[in-house]
């Protein structure tokens, strides 16, 4: 029964592969934007300024940078997570007459 739910819930609702974009964006995820690449790059390039520098202060805006990064991070993470299932719960219940249709024709056989 589990089965012929979840390839009803497939055919009426959609499914996709995530990470998986098409040209440009291939790979990126939905909560990836232009302000956390540019959080990740300063990040980046504080860190590679400590390198060289070996320097306290050098390491100490590192650790703050990095730790802004991080935050950023996990709000766009959590946004796009709540997106995404409200997107769910919103395609399922517009579509809640057509999933439970849709399994009792895989559970007989018909699709």
């Amino acid at each position: 029964m589990k089965n012929c739910m979840i390839e009803a819930a497939k055919i009426v609702c959609g499914a996709r592969r995530v990470g998986e974009g098409g040209g440009r964006n291939k790979g990126k995820s939905e909560w990836w934007c232009d302000e956390v690449e540019v959080a990740v790059r300063r990040k980046r390039e504080c860190y590679e300024r400590w390198l060289q520098s070996e320097k306290e202060e050098d390491w100490l805006k590192y650790k703050r940078v990095s730790r802004e990064a991080k935050v950023l991070i996990r709000k766009k993470k959590k946004r796009a997570g709540n997106e995404w299932g409200k997107k769910v719960a919103r395609k399922f219940r517009e579509n809640k007459i057509s999933i439970l249709q849709g399994s009792e024709h895989l559970k007989k056989g018909k699709m």
